[in-house]
């Protein structure tokens, strides 16, 4: 009697288990949906990148895709919600292979006009944003300007190039 009574339970728990993970697996958007967001998002047809690469992953419990593919000189990399399909975050990387190395000391592009491409890029008023990071880096004889500033929820990083004015890497994240 008592086997009999195990062996039910434990059916019983498989049983619900099983149907369980069938439901929950359903909610989950496919690797080919996230890519098909994130390629419409940036307005490309798939036969036109160079690269893709899907990444199913878990991001503080939230299930979630990351789409990276190249463009021509770009690096485009998307993070998908797996369930509701939104864009966590989404960002753009130039090649750095594209600097003109110059002096440390003599910059060619303001503080100022860095903050005038990157709210132009993304299409935002100064008087909206507040700025949290300002910094000029230099690395292997190259120099760019680094900026951080939020809108409400929403954080924006940009790297403009000194010597261009050509933004090199941004990234929008909505928390």
């Amino acid at each position: 009697m008592l086997y009999s009574i195990l062996r039910f339970n434990i059916f019983f728990y498989c049983i619900i288990f099983l149907t369980y993970n069938i439901a929950y697996a359903q909610k989950f958007l496919s690797s080919e949906d996230a890519i098909k967001i994130a390629l419409e998002h940036a307005k490309f047809a798939s036969n036109t990148i160079e690269f893709i690469d899907s990444e199913k992953e878990f991001d503080k419990g939230v299930p979630q895709y990351e789409i990276t593919f190249w463009k021509e000189n770009v690096k485009y990399e998307y993070k998908i919600d797996a369930r509701s399909g939104s864009i966590n975050k989404y960002s753009e990387e130039r090649r750095k292979t594209s600097f003109v190395p110059i002096n440390p000391n003599d910059p060619l592009l303001s503080i100022e006009d860095a903050k005038k491409i990157c709210l132009q890029h993304a299409k935002l008023n100064e008087n909206i944003v507040r700025f949290v990071k300002i910094s000029q880096e230099f690395e292997y004889g190259y120099s760019s300007y680094e900026l951080r500033f939020w809108k409400e929820h929403t954080e924006y990083f940009y790297e403009i190039d000194v010597a261009t004015g050509k933004i090199l890497d941004f990234y929008i994240k909505y928390h």
